[in-house]
């Protein structure tokens, strides 16, 4: 199981790598769990709940709302008690299960997009959850005891965000792609000026890791090529 460790001692697990990872987060009293993956995965992540956290999640992030981030929200919610944090732009579409609006960011996702997007999203759709905590533009665990915050990072969506952790490494959900080794572009795409203006942000941070839901992980030189390329 791939894994990172800050300079402070904080762990990031990658308890589902494939169609859409899940991250787990551990420090002396805390246990995190970012995004929840499909319905399908969801056996699988119950066992690396138990195996990696003993049963335990106290707070679940959701990167935002899409189905393939949040469809196991209401299991993880009810069985382990965990807080559910998602950004206020998207916290109705988590109640109501809803998928929220994206584009194409190329000729083939454009085409795909347009002709099966809404269809396909109405599809997969997935049993509400009301959240605990809605974020707006940052939020801070300091009252948690951790060194991380997390911040809105659309682009991808109007709702996305990212977990900022000792300002090191980042977990930014659909912000970047890591499928393609030349690019850090996402396939799918609300607004491609918020996305390069949420590559800023991440980069103001001074992460040099970042770790996206899809593929693998990406280094800050990497964002910084395509920060370029592209704003």
């Amino acid at each position: 199981m791939k894994s990172w460790k800050t300079k402070s001692g904080y762990e990031i697990k990658r308890l589902i790598y494939g169609r859409s990872n899940v991250f787990l987060l551990t420090s002396d009293n805390k246990r995190i769990l970012v995004d929840t993956s499909p319905g399908v995965y969801w056996k699988k992540l119950e066992k690396k709940i138990e195996k990696y956290s003993n049963g335990r999640i106290d707070i679940l992030i959701l990167t935002h709302a899409h189905f393939d981030h949040a469809y196991n929200t209401i299991r993880i919610k009810e069985k382990y008690k965990s807080s559910v944090y998602i950004h206020c732009n998207e916290a109705d579409k988590l109640l109501n299960g809803e998928n929220p609006e994206t584009n194409g960011s190329n000729i083939m996702t454009k085409i795909i997009t347009s002709l099966f997007g809404k269809t396909f999203m109405r599809m997969k759709n997935y049993h509400g959850c009301s959240a605990d905590v809605m974020v707006y533009d940052r939020y801070d665990f300091e009252v948690e005891g951790l060194h991380a915050y997390l911040i809105h990072t659309p682009g991808h969506s109007a709702g996305s965000m990212s977990l900022i952790i000792d300002n090191e490494i980042a977990i930014v959900g659909d912000c970047l792609f890591g499928v393609f080794k030349s690019s850090v572009f996402p396939p799918f795409v609300t607004s491609p000026q918020d996305l390069t203006a949420s590559w800023c942000r991440l980069i103001e941070t001074g992460c040099s890791i970042f770790l996206p839901s899809h593929g693998n992980e990406k280094t800050r030189n990497q964002l910084i090529k395509d920060y370029i390329r592209h704003k």
